[in-house]
């Protein structure tokens, strides 16, 4: 999934906590930006392997060249450390239990979930370069990113 895809989809949880009074605003775009932040592990995973700090070429990397990037976080291993680690902080209590565990569960959940093979859609995607960025995004996902929009408009109001 894209960036955009990750925030939109734990920001969207998060604001379901602030309709039920269990969260601030300012914490639901906190957990739209774990979300979306969990994906710096593959950036660092290619600036270690390639020594190679370019932002473009990391993406690029990925988007068109399909190269894994993804870090212990992304695997079992390190969901079991995360999961150990969100358990201290519920233990703990405050906010940041809820804003982590709901950006980084949302964010492996969609990586991890064939939305393709489960709604059985064709292997269509929209593919253009912009600024030397590549982008490669499936047709499914761009209507899911649209529809929650619509519900993070909707809930907003």
């Amino acid at each position: 999934m894209y960036p955009l895809t990750h925030f939109l989809v734990a920001f969207f949880i998060g604001l379901i906590m602030v309709k039920y009074g269990s969260f601030t605003l300012l914490q639901a775009l906190y957990a739209g930006l774990v979300g979306l932040l969990i994906d710096v592990d593959h950036f660092i995973s290619f600036v270690i392997k390639k020594d190679d700090f370019s932002l473009k070429h990391a993406w690029n990397a990925t988007v068109k060249y399909k190269l894994e990037e993804r870090t212990f976080i992304h695997h079992f291993p390190g969901f079991i450390i995360v999961s150990l680690i969100l358990l201290l902080l519920y233990f703990i209590g405050g906010p940041w239990f809820w804003i982590l565990l709901i950006g980084y569960y949302s964010h492996i959940f969609l990586d991890y979930f064939n939305f393709r093979k489960w709604l059985r859609l064709k292997r269509k995607s929209l593919n253009f370069k912009e600024e030397g960025f590549f982008f490669k995004i499936p047709i499914y996902e761009i209507v899911f990113d649209v529809i929650f929009i619509a519900l993070i408009l909707f809930l907003l109001l």
